[in-house]
């Protein structure tokens, strides 16, 4: 499947909402990168050290990375998920996963072997790549814990009453109580998704790697996440308090 917005005038006030969101970010250049399977936004600051690439939750855009981008020093990659709304453009459905399309992006990009980090479906993307070093945020279902029922149930009726209300109800619940932006609103509203769903990730992740869990999210049984956490061979878990969203000190470990 190719994702697509459902309205024209949706898309265009996705436009000016993210636009807007966009705003927050310190002077970046835009890069929009070609790949077997259409073009890939990608937002780079630059700086010294380390590339680190980010990978947004699906629906966030990576205006969500706005906040952190201001307080690292290294060069920033903030790459807009293909197959969800954002400023890419998707021309052919990603039948060989994710990982193939990272793959490209990166080639693409001259980035050999970046810091990988990634949020919920982000997080998902960066644990299946082969690099030396990723933090995982609240990853997404299926690398190492399911949703939990009442977070797919919800999501489910927001997606059933096409209601921009309910998805804004339903992020500023599944946040505990964060207020969502108006991209990502419009976007889960109205977009029809081009990504598959995560599946579970059965090769062993060796990266070093860093996993924070929200104490109290309410995607995830924490526990669970970090009991399968701790099976890894290289994993520093860090619990924060808080819910499935970014933690305010995400800088003090991209550094």
């Amino acid at each position: 499947m190719i994702g697509r917005f459902s309205k024209r005038a949706a898309r265009e006030r996705f436009v000016e909402a993210l636009d807007k969101a966009m705003d927050a970010w310190p002077p970046h250049e835009i890069l929009d990168v070609p790949t077997t399977w259409g073009t890939t936004r990608v937002h780079h600051r630059p700086g010294t050290g380390k590339p680190i690439v980010l990978l947004h939750g699906a629906g966030a855009t990576s205006a969500m990375w706005a906040g952190t981008v201001k307080r690292i020093n290294r060069p920033v990659f903030a790459v807009d998920i293909l197959g969800d709304a954002g400023g890419g453009v998707q021309t052919a459905p990603l039948t060989k996963g994710m990982n193939a399309w990272l793959a490209e992006v990166l080639k693409a990009l001259d980035l050999e072997d970046p810091l990988l980090v990634g949020i919920s479906y982000g997080a998902w993307i960066a644990a299946l790549h082969p690099v030396t070093e990723s933090v995982l945020v609240e990853p997404a279902a299926g690398t190492f814990a399911p949703y939990r029922f009442r977070a797919v149930f919800y999501a489910v009726l927001a997606k059933l009453s096409r209601s921009e209300w309910a998805w804004r109800r339903y992020l500023r619940w599944l946040s505990n109580g964060e207020e969502p932006s108006d991209a990502a609103v419009i976007g889960l509203t109205h977009w029809r998704t081009g990504l598959p769903l995560p599946r579970r990730i059965r090769t062993p992740i060796e990266a070093r790697t860093v996993v924070i869990v929200g104490e109290h999210s309410r995607a995830q049984d924490s526990r669970k996440v970090i009991a399968r956490a701790k099976e890894l061979s290289n994993a520093r878990i860090v619990v924060v308090r808080g819910g499935h969203g970014l933690p305010v000190n995400l800088a003090d470990y991209l550094e």
